[in-house]
């Protein structure tokens, strides 16, 4: 029997935007289903918010595994309403220092996986007439900082896999946005950068990113479908940019 609630699911889902787009939808009586790497970090990041959160450890570098999990959350719940594509990888390397493993780890988290899940949840959307795609992308897509020749490249790819994801299901009801936002206080960001480099005043919160996927998720920005919405804080607050 279909839930009667809508689910999601959403990938890197035990820190950082990924945690609070789950609490946000969590909050708005939604059943989400969160992955990651690290089974004791995703059981904390569910116990954190309470109800009917679903955790499964899976790694975005395994296409097969993070499909699995698609294939196991529709069947329990016999829907799927949202795919949420958060899951990311990055290191910070000039071109010189950027070999062939540093390319295939980005490819292989940010746009190889991402793109089979899609793949894997297609039929599904297409059952059903509806879903909504969400995929995490960066700032750094537009305007890349120094040292993410990689990083930047594989969300570039992520944002024309969106858009061709919108054109192609809008026939059968599926939506699909990228959601970029610039620096995000969170642990991925100070593995790389210390406040010397990126100040904290310059810095989105989870939350500000997570607001917006979840209106993407739920249907408030369907007009948006195809773009890619640029986020960045500036010393006003927090602007959009819709391309």
């Amino acid at each position: 029997m279909a839930s009667t609630e809508p689910v999601a699911i959403i990938t890197g889902g035990s820190a950082g935007i990924g945690l609070a787009a789950a609490r946000e939808l969590a909050s708005s009586g939604w059943k989400v289903a969160i992955t990651g790497r690290d089974t004791a970090r995703l059981e904390a990041a569910a116990a954190s918010i309470g109800g009917a959160v679903e955790t499964y450890t899976a790694d975005q570098a395994d296409p097969e595994a993070a499909a699995r999990v698609i294939e196991t959350v529709s069947r329990r719940h016999a829907r799927l309403d949202a795919l949420i594509l958060n899951a990311g990888w990055a290191q910070v390397r000039s071109i010189p220092l950027t070999g062939i493993e540093t390319l295939r780890d980005a490819y292989a988290v940010n746009a190889i996986g991402p793109a089979y899940e899609i793949h894997r949840a297609w039929g599904i959307f297409e059952q059903q007439r509806s879903g909504r795609i969400i995929g995490v992308s960066s700032y750094a897509a537009w305007d890349p900082f120094p040292g993410f020749f990689a990083y930047a490249g594989t969300k570039a790819a992520l944002n024309l896999m969106i858009r061709s994801a919108a054109q192609e299901g809008a026939p059968i009801g599926v939506t699909a946005f990228s959601v970029a936002p610039g620096a995000v206080e969170t642990a991925l960001l100070r593995s790389a950068f210390d406040e010397g480099v990126v100040p904290k005043s310059a810095c989105l919160s989870p939350e500000n990113v997570a607001g917006v996927i979840a209106a993407c998720a739920t249907g408030q920005r369907d007009h948006d479908t195809g773009k890619t919405i640029y986020l960045k804080r500036d010393g006003d607050g927090v602007h959009e940019m819709v391309v």
